[in-house]
C-alpha cells in the first residue's frame, strides 16, 4: 500500500503542496503575533508604541527673544494600525512642536505641544503635552572661564599643581538679559587623579552661577572646554654664584648682582634637592668701564629649568696701571720730604759754626779790651778794638748769609765760607797785637 503511494507521483506532488502551504501559513503566523485570521483576513492589528526623548522645536519667529521652560525633549505615545506606526517609525520625519510663538512679547505663557508630521490613523500623546515657558530680549556677551580643581591637594608628595590652561579663555553666554546680568562666575570642575605627578589634560562642561551659587539657563558657546592640570616637582631655591672669565691683565673686577641672590630649580625632586648652587658666567671682555650685563646661568646636570635664566651683574673695572702711578708718586714725595729735611739740616749745622766763630771772635775782643784799661794808649787801641769787633759783627752776619746762599748754590757758598775764615783769623791777629799796647 505504501509502495503505491509513494509510486504515485501524483499524491507526491498534492503532499509537497500542502505542507509547502502549512509553512508559509505558520511563517506569516508568526510575524502577526502567532494570528493566522489577521493573515488571511488581510488587516492591521491596531496598537502603541512609545518613543522617548523627542526633541521639542520652537515654531515661530523668536529670533529677538530668549525661550527658557521650555524643555529640550519629551515622550511621545503613538497609537493606530501596527504597520502604520512601523513604517511611520521606519520614516522617522514627525516632530514635535510649540504653538506659533511669533505675536507674543516678553512675559510668562502657558503653551501647548503638538506632532506634525503623523498619518491621520495614528493618535498621539505628549507627556507634557504643555509647559509654561518665558520670553525675554536675547542678549549675547563673552566672559572668561575658570577652573575650579575640586582635589588639589590629590598630587603626589613632592610634586604641586604648576599650571592650568583651558583650549579657550573666553566662552560666549546667550541668554535672557536679566539672566546675563546676574552671572557671578562662568568656570568648569575638575577633579584630577589621586596621586598626580604629571600633567593631566580632560573634558570638562562649563558651569554659569548667579551669586547664590544658583545655575542660570544659559546657552554657552562652546559648552564644554578642554583643561590641562601641569604639574611639576617642587622647586628647590639655590643661591647664584658669579664666574668671571675672559679677564685682562691691566683690570682687576669688582661684580655685584643687582637681582635676587637665588634661583629655582625644577625637574626630578631628588635631583634637584641635591644641587647646592648654581653658576652664572661673567664674560668680562672689552668691559673697560662700569658696565651692567645679563649673565647667563647654568643649568646643572639632571635639571629639567633654572628660574630665572639670566641674573643682572654690575661689572666694575679697575686698571692695574692706575695704582702703580699712586704708589710711585707716593714714593716721590716721601723721597722729596727726605731731601728737604736733610737740606734744612745742613742749613743748622752751617748755622751753628757761623755761631761759634762769631763767638770766638767777640771773647777775644773782651780780653783786649779788658788788658787796655792800665795805659792811655789802651784806651785809644779799645776804640780801635771796639772799631774791630763791629767789623767782625758785619762780617758774621754776611757769614749768615753765605750760609743761607749756600743752600741754593754749593759752589758759590763753598767759595764765601773760605772768605769768612780768612777775615776771621786777621782780626784775631789784630785783637792779640792790640792787647800788648
Amino acid at each position: 500500500m505504501i509502495n503505491k503511494f509513494y509510486n504515485n507521483k501524483i499524491a507526491l506532488l498534492l503532499m509537497s503542496l500542502f505542507l509547502s502551504l502549512l509553512l508559509f501559513v505558520y511563517v506569516k503566523a508568526e510575524q502577526y503575533n502567532e494570528n493566522p485570521i489577521s493573515f488571511f483576513q488581510n488587516v492591521s492589528e491596531a496598537t502603541t508604541e512609545t518613543i522617548y526623548n523627542v526633541p521639542v522645536y520652537i515654531d515661530g519667529n523668536v529670533d529677538n527673544y530668549y525661550i527658557s521652560g521650555l524643555p529640550d525633549s519629551v515622550s511621545v505615545s503613538l497609537s493606530g494600525p501596527k504597520n502604520v506606526i512601523d513604517q511611520t517609525l521606519e520614516a522617522n520625519d514627525f516632530k514635535v512642536v510649540t504653538e506659533d510663538l511669533t505675536d507674543l512679547g516678553e512675559g510668562s505663557y502657558y503653551i501647548q505641544l503638538q506632532m506634525e508630521n503623523l498619518p491621520e490613523s495614528v493618535s498621539y500623546e505628549i507627556s507634557p503635552s504643555s509647559v509654561n515657558i518665558s520670553i525675554d530680549t536675547v542678549q549675547t556677551t563673552e566672559m572668561p572661564v575658570q577652573v575650579d580643581i575640586a582635589n588639589s591637594d590629590a598630587v603626589a608628595d613632592g610634586y604641586s599643581i604648576t599650571d592650568i590652561t583651558t583650549n579657550t579663555s573666553t566662552v560666549t553666554l546667550t541668554g535672557a538679559t536679566s539672566d546675563i546680568n546676574s552671572v557671578s562666575q562662568v568656570y568648569t570642575s575638575v577633579t584630577i587623579p589621586d596621586n598626580l605627578s604629571e600633567d593631566y589634560t580632560t573634558t570638562a562642561t562649563v558651569i554659569t552661577e548667579n551669586a547664590d551659587g544658583d545655575i542660570l539657563n544659559i546657552n554657552t558657546d562652546p559648552t564644554e572646554v578642554e583643561v590641562t592640570v601641569s604639574v611639576d616637582a617642587d622647586a628647590a631655591v639655590v643661591p647664584i654664584e658669579l664666574n668671571v672669565t675672559n679677564e685682562q691683565d691691566d683690570y682687576t673686577y669688582k661684580t655685584t648682582i643687582l637681582d635676587g641672590p637665588n634661583a629655582s630649580l625644577s625637574g626630578d625632586y631628588d635631583v634637584i634637592n641635591a644641587v647646592d648652587s648654581v653658576t652664572a658666567t661673567v664674560d668680562v671682555a672689552n668691559i673697560t668701564e662700569t658696565t651692567t650685563i645679563d649673565a647667563p646661568i647654568e643649568v646643572p646636570t639632571g635639571v629639567e629649568a633654572v628660574s630665572p635664566t639670566t641674573v643682572r651683574v654690575q661689572v666694575v673695572p679697575t686698571t692695574s696701571t692706575s695704582n702703580s702711578s699712586s704708589a710711585t708718586s707716593s714714593s716721590s714725595s716721601a723721597s722729596s720730604v727726605s731731601s728737604s729735611s736733610a737740606s734744612a739740616t745742613s742749613s743748622s749745622a752751617a748755622a751753628s759754626s757761623a755761631s761759634s766763630a762769631s763767638s770766638s771772635v767777640i771773647e777775644s775782643s773782651q780780653s783786649s779790651s779788658t788788658s787796655s784799661d792800665a795805659t792811655s794808649e789802651a784806651s785809644s787801641t779799645s776804640e780801635t778794638s771796639v772799631g774791630v769787633d763791629d767789623t767782625e759783627n758785619t762780617n758774621f752776619t754776611g757769614i749768615d748769609r753765605e750760609v743761607q746762599a749756600d743752600e741754593i748754590n754749593n759752589d758759590a757758598s763753598t767759595d764765601q765760607s773760605d772768605g769768612s775764615s780768612s777775615v776771621n783769623v786777621f782780626n784775631g791777629i789784630l785783637a792779640f797785637f792790640a792787647s800788648f799796647f
